[in-house]
């Protein structure tokens, strides 16, 4: 950690707090970030969740996508994927690129391929480079879809492009 990192830290915990209480949306979420990830406290799951919360009842993406984070593997809590789709899902059809991702492969683990492949499909078109990388897998071995080697090459090259190393 920075030395200047270090030594603000404390101030901007205590503003992020500050604003947090007061109900500003982006500070409740920098909060749970703060508490889920130990950036400068110890993590806590329980606060992560609360403060994810508190932000995703206003709408916030990024807050959703994370509470499915929690309950996805190594997330804080007990697996549990039902619970992570549910909010990969909530963010993921509004837009959100690495939701559509994590929707994608909690799907391909239910071996639910037909219903990964869309959701892969949102996320490469938006640039995430391991969803481009999946999607021209899916298409070069027919995996939810007809086997299409253009469409792979396309996704293929999309990918290598941003510096995807087994794309290359």
């Amino acid at each position: 950690m920075e030395l200047a990192t270090f030594f603000f830290l404390p101030v901007a915990l205590d503003c992020f707090s500050k604003s947090a209480k007061n109900h500003h949306t982006k500070a409740q979420y920098a909060i749970g970030l703060i508490h889920h990830y130990g950036y400068g406290v110890d993590v806590d799951y329980n606060a992560a969740l609360f403060w994810y919360s508190e932000a995703e009842e206003k709408g916030h993406l990024d807050a959703q996508y994370s509470i499915g984070v929690l309950h996805d593997d190594e997330g804080g809590f007990d697996i549990n994927y039902e619970v992570a789709l549910f909010w990969y899902l909530k963010a993921a059809d509004q837009g959100h690129s690495n939701a559509q991702f994590n929707a994608g492969i909690l799907y391909r683990k239910k071996d639910k391929l037909d219903l990964a492949l869309p959701y892969y499909l949102q996320s490469a078109e938006q640039g995430h480079i391991k969803t481009q990388f999946n999607v021209g897998y899916f298409y070069q071995y027919g995996i939810g879809a007809v086997v299409d080697y253009k469409k792979s090459l396309f996704w293929y090259l999309k990918a290598a492009e941003q510096g995807q190393s087994d794309a290359q």
